[in-house]
C-alpha cells in the first residue's frame, strides 16, 4: 500500500475519490479498502481519526464518511463487483450529498448536510497496516472538488475523454499575391496562410509558393 502524509491542503468541503480496481474472488467477501485517510483503520469508529473510507464491502462499492458531530454515514451501492474484472470506483462529496459510482453509474447516495471531519491522518492507498487490499489498483486520483456525473463517466472512457473531447482542427487557406517578390521572368509569389479556426491544436502556418508567369 501507499501512504500520502497529512497536509492541510487536502482538507475542504468537497472531494472526489476514484480508482480502477480489480478484485480476486476472495476480496468479494469482507472489506476491500481502496482509499482512506488515516494511518490505521479500526472497527471502533470513535477511536478512528479517518475522514473517509472508500472501497468494497462484500463486493459492494462503499463510501464511509465521518462528519462534524462525530456522525458516521455509510453510502453503499447495491451492485456487486465481478471477480477478476476491472471496475472504476468513484465517490464524491459536495458538502451536502455523498455519492458512490461504479463504472460511471451512480449506485448510491446519502444526503448528509454536514461537513466532513478531517483529522490528522495520512491518506492510505490500498489499505493500511491493519487491513490491506488484495487486488489491483490503477489511476488512483483525489480531487479537491466534487466532480459531476458526466466527469465521472468520462473517467471510465479513458484519460482523453476525462480531459475533454478532442477538437478536430478546421483549416482555412488564404492566398495573397506578393508583387514585391516577382521574379525577373515574371513568376509571381503567393503567400498561402493556413489557419486553424476551430480551437484545435494546429498553429497557423504560412507557406510561400512561386507560380510561373502566364503562358509559360
Amino acid at each position: 500500500h501507499l501512504e500520502i502524509p497529512h497536509t492541510p491542503q487536502r482538507k475542504g468541503d468537497e472531494f472526489t475519490l476514484s480508482a480502477w480496481v480489480r478484485l480476486p474472488p476472495e476480496s468479494l467477501t469482507g472489506s476491500a479498502p481502496v482509499l482512506l485517510t488515516a494511518a490505521g483503520f479500526t472497527q471502533n469508529f470513535a477511536a478512528s481519526p479517518w475522514a473517509y473510507w472508500l472501497g468494497f464491502e462484500n463486493g459492494r462499492p462503499t463510501l464511509t464518511t465521518r462528519h462534524v458531530g462525530n456522525r458516521m454515514v455509510v453510502t453503499a451501492g447495491a451492485t456487486t463487483a465481478t471477480a477478476n474484472a476491472w471496475h472504476h470506483l468513484a465517490a464524491t462529496f459536495d458538502g451536502e450529498t455523498a455519492r458512490v459510482y461504479l463504472n460511471g453509474a451512480l449506485v448510491g447516495q446519502s444526503t448528509v448536510g454536514a461537513a466532513v471531519y478531517f483529522g490528522q491522518g495520512s491518506v492510505q492507498i490500498g489499505g493500511s497496516l491493519h487491513r490491506r487490499l488484495t487486488g489491483d489498483l490503477d489511476e488512483v486520483s483525489i480531487h479537491s472538488r466534487a466532480l459531476s456525473a458526466a466527469d465521472i463517466l468520462a473517467f471510465t472512457q479513458g484519460p482523453a475523454a476525462a480531459c475533454g473531447a478532442a477538437t478536430e482542427p478546421a483549416l482555412t487557406v488564404t492566398a495573397e499575391a506578393i508583387p514585391s517578390v516577382t521574379t525577373i521572368d515574371g513568376a509571381v509569389s503567393f503567400r498561402l496562410t493556413v489557419a486553424n479556426t476551430s480551437g484545435g491544436h494546429v498553429p497557423p502556418v504560412m507557406l510561400t509558393h512561386e507560380l510561373p508567369p502566364p503562358g509559360s
